[in-house]
């Protein structure tokens, strides 16, 4: 098309479809600029968003060590805020060994174990406190105790009795054996919330142990 018939084109043009090239073209350029600014602008959103939630809920340890206790462990189970009681009672975390969460019927209980058996002053277990819907931990745990595991014919380890979704371990059989030999006892108030009542248990094994010390004198 000659200059002559391009000048002509663009002169029977009215002024809006003028316009409305113009703003094409300004939107073709703009537009990768302004992605640009909106992805900027909604990562330092999350990123401030993420901040808050962190000042806000802040993500707290699942188990306190004790102070000078050695003989008991103490599993809340799913219930944070019995683990906090107890972590901040100063006459509890002085007799017992560790208190901490359990929220899994495998790997919670691998780990479970493996603490134990590094502690061979461990003896007790009180499971306290609202299980994790689906998973029963706490039933998988006193299932073992009882029970010990079935090995599968795919070569899994399933603890005998588990209602939980996947109670199968990784831990090896002599170590599961172990556990269940030094565990003396696991003290069931699955469903119970109350400290006090936890701390009555600690109280009954300790006067216990005391007794028997005094029996081998």
């Amino acid at each position: 098309m000659s200059e002559g018939n391009s000048g002509m084109l663009f002169g029977y043009m009215t002024p809006w479809v003028l316009l409305w090239i113009n703003d094409i073209i300004q939107f073709l350029y703009v537009a990768p600029l302004l992605n640009d600014l909106a992805i900027h602008v909604r990562f330092k959103f999350e990123s401030a968003v993420g901040k808050l939630c962190e000042a806000l809920i802040p993500v707290r340890a699942n188990y306190c060590m004790g102070r000078k206790g050695r003989s008991i462990a103490i599993c809340t189970l799913a219930s944070m805020k019995l683990l906090d009681d107890i972590c901040r009672s100063p006459d509890m975390m002085d007799r017992i060994l560790i208190v901490g969460r359990l929220l899994s019927e495998n790997r919670g209980i691998d780990a479970i174990i493996r603490f134990t058996l590094l502690h061979d002053e461990l003896h007790h277990i009180i499971l306290c406190g609202k299980e994790s819907i689906g998973h029963k931990p706490g039933q998988a745990l006193l299932s073992l105790h009882l029970h010990g595991v079935n090995h599968t014919k795919s070569g899994e380890q399933r603890i005998v009795g588990a209602k939980g979704h996947t109670p199968i371990l990784n831990t090896s059989t002599d170590d599961i054996n172990s556990f269940r030999t030094q565990i003396i006892r696991i003290h069931n108030l699955i469903g119970v919330d109350n400290p006090s009542r936890v701390r009555e248990i600690i109280e009954s094994i300790g006067s216990a142990n005391t007794s028997n010390k005094r029996a081998h004198l």
